[in-house]
């Protein structure tokens, strides 16, 4: 899934826990209500998720990637902004070995909350007559 494809937003943040001094702090970047990826060395989970359900409803998805690559140990734990600290045994998640996922795109794909209205007009039209601008 991209996470430039939000169902209602087309950008992404990647971004790390919060520390003092930092001029952009996670707050802020929250306030756009984007997708987020979140590297999660030495992540205050709490403060974090805090600070999620301030910005974004409950209902909104959140995956965490454990050892992410590769084929044997790869595993996807699924959850909401609401729910995580309850539901994912976060203290149990291999450090360093782990990245966190926010937003719709996590469901809506390549979606888009318009529905892409033309793209299949178009993608009929590059097919049906590739070279063709009329």
């Amino acid at each position: 899934m991209s996470p430039t494809y939000g169902f209602d937003t087309n950008s992404v943040i990647i971004t790390m826990d919060d520390w003092p001094g930092r001029r952009d702090p996670n707050d802020k970047l929250m306030a756009l209500q984007t997708s987020l990826v979140v590297y999660t060395m030495h992540l205050d989970y709490p403060r974090l998720f805090k600070k999620l359900a301030h910005h974004y409803p409950a209902d909104t998805p959140v995956v965490v990637v454990c050892n992410a690559g590769s084929s044997e140990n790869q595993s996807v734990i699924r959850s909401t902004v609401g729910r995580f600290l309850k539901e994912v045994r976060y203290q149990d998640l291999p450090p360093e070995r782990h990245i966190l996922l926010i937003g719709h795109f996590l469901e809506a794909g390549q979606a888009r909350k318009d529905g892409l209205e033309h793209g299949g007009d178009f993608i009929r039209k590059m097919h049906d007559h590739p070279g063709d601008s009329n």
